[in-house]
């Protein structure tokens, strides 16, 4: 070999040395500066102060007036010499029969032991890991009340119920809100119909087929009603509906979740175990998600 082709050699190994320590370099600076990524827990205290805000600007409103049904009272009897009044000559102007929803969660903060974390693998990857207590805000809204799972500033859920005659009933929208490199990403949940959680009265539903969009997206989550058994909370017992939800899905851009919620009858999350993996298309192409949590309420009294 010539010292020529030896000079080249050299200068195409340095320029590959310089290649790799530049693209090195720019997924720091990416990381660090450009996408810096942070994990931020919500304390107790922030999660009240927010809950106090919110509520003072929600109306009051009054509890569903009753169902009144008014009973036309029989035809007067003619006179009679008789001194005995049958039964039926007694008149009835009215009765109410009640049409009253089922009791729903109490307005407040409740605080949950936690572990978990999740993670996504773009850039290189990272990892929230859940601080070790997190909060459920219960705030009234609309026809119920919406609850918002504050796991991280990055990371959090909200959810409507609503009370029914029939049971606590899961509203269509919601939100799920994930932000990673300081990239937010506040995905909208929009459904066709609403989904029984927990019934009045104990009963063996059918699963349920939610349609709805994630982000836009098709999104299918399956809900089976499944076991209800009492649960203790702080040396208080509780009766729990357990009710497992679960989206498989194989296409390209693919979902496999596995999320069981055990509910107080008043639809407060007492417990709930959750699995999700997902792939989804972005700029920088397809990215894993990642996460797995669990949640265990320290109270079944809220903070206000």
């Amino acid at each position: 070999m010539g010292d020529d082709e030896r000079h080249r050699g050299r200068r195409w190994l340095l320029a590959a040395v310089v290649a790799v320590v530049l693209i090195v370099v720019a997924i720091v600076v990416l990381k660090t500066v450009v996408f810096r990524d942070q994990a931020r827990a919500v304390t107790t205290d922030e999660a009240v102060d927010r809950y106090r805000a919110e509520a003072s600007t929600v109306p009051a409103t009054s509890a569903p007036a009753p169902t009144t049904v008014a009973v036309t009272p029989p035809p007067t009897m003619p006179a009679s010499t008789s001194t005995s009044v049958a039964p039926s000559t007694v008149p009835v102007t009215s009765t109410t029969v009640p049409s009253v929803p089922v009791a729903l969660v109490a307005p407040g903060v409740y605080r949950y032991t936690t572990t978990g974390q999740e993670h996504v693998d773009a850039l290189n990857g990272t990892t929230h890991t859940y601080p070790a207590e997190t909060t459920i805000t219960v705030i009234p809204d609309g026809c119920g009340v919406s609850l918002r799972w504050d796991a991280l500033k990055e990371r959090w859920d909200q959810w409507h119920l609503c009370a029914t005659p029939e049971g606590v009933e899961l509203e269509t929208d919601g939100i799920q809100y994930h932000e990673f490199f300081s990239q937010p990403d506040n995905e909208a949940v929009a459904c066709q119909a609403p989904v029984m959680l927990v019934p009045a009265t104990p009963t063996e539903l059918a699963p349920q087929q939610q349609t709805c969009t994630l982000a836009a997206d098709p999104w299918l989550p399956l809900w089976t009603v499944l076991e209800r058994a009492p649960h203790t909370v702080d040396g208080q017992q509780v009766d729990v509906q357990h009710v497992q939800m679960q989206i498989e899905d194989d296409d390209q851009y693919w979902e496999h979740t596995t999320i069981d919620w055990y509910l107080a009858l008043d639809g407060l999350p007492v417990e709930v175990v959750a699995t999700k993996s997902s792939l989804s298309a972005s700029p920088i192409g397809a990215i894993q998600y990642d996460e797995q949590f669990q949640l265990d309420l320290r109270s079944l009294t809220p903070l206000t």
